[in-house]
């Protein structure tokens, strides 16, 4: 069986000359009869009109994800490829135990254990689990790669490795974002009072026990949870309990989650998710260190950055 490239360009910022192409791989599913490649964005602001399969064939895009890294292309009916496609019933929803063996390209290895990571790596941003899995020299931790058990079921998808570590999005998030209403937004319950129970599930210290990601924080939950016009039953008591909305709290970050480059009519960069991690791609930490210290400072003041090329140096003002 062949392994899925996908290749990539990225937008460009004006007065920068940085030319940046990435590739992941992926892996084919059946959802609703219809076959779809599934692969990860990592929040880069990547040029979603020119991504290519295996250098030859153009996607396109059916859901590119702002509140996980999911992307999901749809499949071309008329292209033959020697890849395996999963249908809903090759996943295994609930994650797996610290040491239990998984394999990525057909080698083993072993959970090591879970850690949380902020939407975009964005501090204070609601979380999303991942799956820590032991990296080795053998070890293909190309982006997108599928993760099975030992029974051959998929438990998640490789969104990157470093420092002996695989991380790994449990299977889970592809279901519900494919199951979701909107996908653009993020919906959060906000609550001021002590939470006892949400539904059938118990609360104890803001965490709460889910079938399929066992014990999580209650930000991870609404965060995976949350959709247009979805309610839960919010217990304050273990009696009495409030029937809440999930409330659209897209406009409330500060670094949105755009895929792309926003520009104002100063043609000013907005500051967003796509920014921030293209700036990390060449190298500036220096300039997001600055913004996030500025929104420290202002927790409710949108905050763009200026472009400039200065005597053939490239130059960032934050405004």
């Amino acid at each position: 069986m062949s392994q899925i490239e996908i290749q990539y360009t990225f937008l460009k910022l004006e007065n920068t000359d940085y030319k940046i192409k990435s590739s992941s791989s992926g892996f084919i599913i059946n959802h609703n009869n219809i076959n779809h490649l599934v692969t990860v964005h990592h929040f880069y602001p990547l040029d979603l009109n020119n991504i290519y399969l295996n250098k030859k064939t153009k996607l396109e895009v059916f859901i590119r994800s702002h509140w996980n890294e999911l992307l999901i292309l749809n499949f071309p009916d008329n292209i033959s490829i020697d890849s395996t496609i999963y249908k809903l019933n090759n996943f295994r929803l609930i994650i797996p135990k610290v040491n239990e063996d998984v394999f990525i390209s057909n080698k083993k290895t072993k959970v090591i254990g879970f850690n949380y990571f902020p939407i975009g790596m964005i501090p204070g941003y609601p979380r999303v689990k991942i799956i820590e899995v032991l990296s080795n020299k053998d070890s293909d931790v190309m982006s997108g790669l599928p993760v099975f058990d030992s029974k051959s079921k998929i438990i998640g998808i490789i969104t990157k490795g470093g420092e002996g570590k695989i991380f790994v999005l449990p299977i889970i998030y592809l279901l519900k974002t494919l199951s979701k209403s909107d996908n653009i937004n993020v919906f959060y319950i906000e609550c001021n009072h002590q939470i006892s129970k949400i539904n059938r599930y118990n609360v104890k210290n803001n965490i709460i026990f889910t079938k399929a990601l066992q014990s999580i924080p209650i930000d991870c939950y609404f965060l995976i949870e949350g959709d247009k016009d979805k309610k839960e039953k919010i217990f304050e008591n273990n009696t009495d309990y409030n029937l809440v909305n999930y409330t659209n709290v897209t406009e409330k970050m500060l670094i949105s989650l755009e895929c792309d480059f926003i520009r104002d009519k100063d043609k000013k960069y907005k500051v967003n998710v796509a920014l921030m991690k293209y700036l990390l791609l060449i190298k500036r930490k220096d300039v997001i260190e600055k913004i996030l210290k500025k929104i420290e400072n202002d927790l409710e003041k949108e905050l763009y950055l200026e472009v400039k090329l200065v005597e053939n140096k490239t130059k960032f003002k934050i405004v």
